[in-house]
């Protein structure tokens, strides 16, 4: 009865303890979807607001719900199939109450599809561990499968504490719902354009991370980056070319974790589990020609959508953009209201 208690008690503390939201910039545009310079910008997106998946439209500001949920459960990391009518997302459900035959309840996250126009979720695989979580999903380009983290915990059965922790990408069946373990060790899949390569993270458990990819056919990897400033590197994105790689960075300086999903929770204390500073980068897939996108507001777990000529940042100050082709201009706020949890450009 004990460790159900000490389990109740942890979580309670790690829901009190996540960071204040940022506040938005002074600055922001006259008008929603609309730049410091008066561009309009016309785009449809699917982001995470409130713990549901939403329809925003831009210039409107138009929001639409894609998911329901119950207050209990939650949606993150939406990802679009690609003929565009499905959405896959990393799903909360209700936490079930501790027990004796159960004392590791924790907030698991399961695979999970909605129809992009919304619709009933179904639950595509769930982790046979129930302690484990399935998170950051991307699908082949051929829509047959899905990669995806798989955030894994060990504990003691005699005093409930956390033993060990990793991550590994899988790869899911779409029609089977059968999963693989593909990479030991790495996080936050993205699928090359043509479909025969992945790029993902692997951060070692002091806070060192590396950006590699893996070659699907021969099952070799290579890195890209090993920053020694950097603690963390985050969600990954191809060019359409593929020749580039976009991801978000936070400096050695800033408090950060590791992960976007559960393990951050024990492993980092929870008032430095989220950082401000976090930054946009890119890089050639061959290792060369690293830049930094300069920001003028700050960003916490931020995660971005590509068009040919922009990025989008969904963070709390709200969606920005940025020039692709301009990584020393800061970015224009287009949407001064935002959240945690991903976006994914819609058609």
């Amino acid at each position: 009865m004990k460790r159900c208690i000490f389990l109740f008690v942890l979580l309670a503390l790690v829901a009190c303890g996540d960071a204040t939201p940022t506040s938005s910039p002074s600055a922001t545009p006259a008008s929603v979807g609309t730049t410091d310079s008066g561009q309009t910008v016309k785009q449809t997106f699917a982001v995470v607001m409130n713990e549901d998946l939403v329809r925003l439209e831009l210039p409107s500001g138009q929001q639409t719900p894609i998911t329901q949920l119950a207050p209990a459960e939650g949606a993150k990391s939406p990802a679009l199939a690609p003929d565009g009518q499905t959405l896959a997302f990393a799903h909360r459900g209700v936490v079930p109450t501790p027990s004796m035959e159960q004392p590791y309840v924790l907030p698991t996250t399961d695979l999970a599809l909605v129809p992009v126009d919304g619709g009933a979720v179904q639950v595509l695989y769930r982790d046979p561990e129930p302690q484990n979580s399935i998170n950051s999903p991307a699908w082949s380009p051929d829509g047959k499968t899905i990669y995806a983290t798989r955030e894994w915990l060990v504990f003691d059965t005699t005093t409930g504490n956390l033993q060990d922790y990793g991550y590994s990408v899988l790869a899911i069946d779409v029609a089977s719902g059968s999963a693989t373990t593909l990479i030991e060790d790495g996080a936050f899949p993205a699928v090359s354009p043509d479909g025969t390569q992945l790029a993902f993270t692997r951060t070692t458990k002091d806070l060192k991370p590396t950006l590699l990819v893996y070659d699907l056919a021969s099952g070799t990897e290579r890195v890209v980056l090993d920053d020694p400033q950097l603690s963390a590197i985050e969600a990954p994105l191809w060019s359409a070319d593929g020749q580039t790689l976009f991801f978000v960075a936070a400096p050695a300086t800033t408090g950060s974790s590791s992960s976007s999903g559960l393990l951050s929770w024990f492993t980092t204390k929870s008032a430095s589990a989220h950082g401000n500073n976090w930054k946009v980068h890119r890089i050639g897939v061959d290792g060369t020609g690293l830049q930094m996108y300069t920001t003028n507001a700050p960003m916490e777990d931020p995660r971005i959508a590509l068009t040919d000529t922009a990025i989008f940042v969904w963070s709390f100050p709200g969606l920005l953009r940025y020039e692709r082709g301009q990584p020393d201009q800061p970015p224009q706020m287009v949407y001064s209201q935002g959240d945690l949890g991903g976006i994914v450009l819609l058609p």
